[in-house]
């Protein structure tokens, strides 16, 4: 019989570098899991409390976890500039969603009524979808303009509210700053001022400009071009567009590669890394990430295995961060907060 020395035995207990490294890992991945899974329930009551707490103009203007809400006033009219069919849903579909549902929770309120909603002809906001190109890089512009629509119908925007133009799909070519921004200009005043009660409304309630920032979220060139005709309305001397409409544009982060696909677990990242910043976040819960996903299976023409792998790793499709670009009209908000339905602050970021 062979028999162990106490020696041999202390050292056989002792785990090997491997095991420790697995354990080690394994605690580590499981406590990121735990902080993730922290921020998203605290994060979406505090949603719900704002929404519909008593005192609302206290809530929305204390930072109550750190969480940026933006609660637009119904009144409110928003524009999504994106490039390219399928960037609604791609980039923009958490926020699409979030606007959608805080919508529907103000209608709720004691504050108003559905004969207030009617009499303004409001429907889940004044949401206008401005897309620069019908996608037609492989010929294929007619049949994607149509699952544009599809896709925005299936995100709650009728295709009334959908604008599409006709600039080069290439991802080669940038457009030229100037043209863009007489177009964007154009479009703004009709969107945000189409008629006389519109435009007093406009003087009152702020209106919003989403699209992406000066890396375009992948870099492409399109995206980027956004970005430098919009740089155009915070000059000086542009400071008002042709309406004198004044408005706040909101430019999604771009985030490098490896944050891009961790999904949901991106979330602390996100979180840590905003919540004493000047940036809005949106994570969408389950059912607006399943929507999401219906949105984009719209989009037929562009089904590959590759953006399979993205609807379920990007980052995008479930946390948008936003920064706010109101350089020269900041100065707006000290004399019409209007009550408590405009929760922003004031960025000194240049464009």
């Amino acid at each position: 019989m062979n028999y162990v020395s106490a020696a041999e035995f202390q050292i056989s207990c002792i785990p090997s570098k491997w095991a420790v490294c697995f354990y080690a890992t394994t605690v580590v991945l499981i406590f990121y899991i735990l902080i993730t899974l922290h921020i998203y329930h605290q994060y979406h009551d505090n949603y719900l409390n704002t929404i519909f707490t008593p005192d609302l103009y206290q809530q929305i203007n204390s930072r109550n976890h750190g969480y940026n809400l933006l609660i637009p006033h119904p009144s409110s009219s928003i524009l999504f500039i994106i490039a390219h069919p399928d960037d609604e849903v791609l980039f923009f579909a958490p926020t699409l969603r979030y606007l959608k549902n805080t919508y529907e929770h103000l209608k709720k309120m004691p504050l108003f009524n559905q004969t207030f909603f009617q009499f303004q002809g409001y429907d889940n906001y004044n949401i206008y979808i401005l897309c620069l190109t019908s996608g037609d890089y492989y010929g294929l512009g007619e049949i994607r303009k149509q699952e544009l629509i599809a896709s925005c119908q299936t995100l709650g925007i009728p295709s009334s509210r959908i604008v599409i133009l006709n600039f080069a799909d290439d991802p080669n070519v940038r457009y030229d700053s100037w043209h863009l921004y007489n177009t964007l200009q154009n479009y703004t005043d009709q969107f945000f001022t189409n008629n006389f009660h519109q435009r007093q409304i406009n003087e009152t309630y702020s209106q919003y400009i989403f699209t992406f920032d000066n890396y375009g979220v992948s870099g492409h060139l399109n995206h980027k071009s956004i970005f430098s005709g919009l740089r155009h309305f915070t000059e000086p001397h542009n400071f008002y567009n042709k309406s004198r409409m004044l408005f706040e544009i909101y430019t999604l982060q771009s985030i490098n590669i490896i944050r891009k696909y961790l999904s949901i677990f991106d979330l602390p990242i996100s979180y840590y890394s905003s919540r004493d910043s000047k940036n809005l976040i949106i994570i969408s819960d389950l059912e607006q990430y399943t929507l999401s996903v219906r949105s984009f299976l719209n989009h037929v023409t562009q089904l590959r295995w590759f953006r399979y792998l993205y609807i379920v790793f990007s980052r995008y499709m479930c946390i948008n961060i936003w920064s706010n670009y109101n350089t020269s009209i900041n100065h707006r908000h000290k004399h019409k907060q209007f009550l408590f339905f405009n929760y922003t602050y004031e960025s000194n970021v240049e464009l």
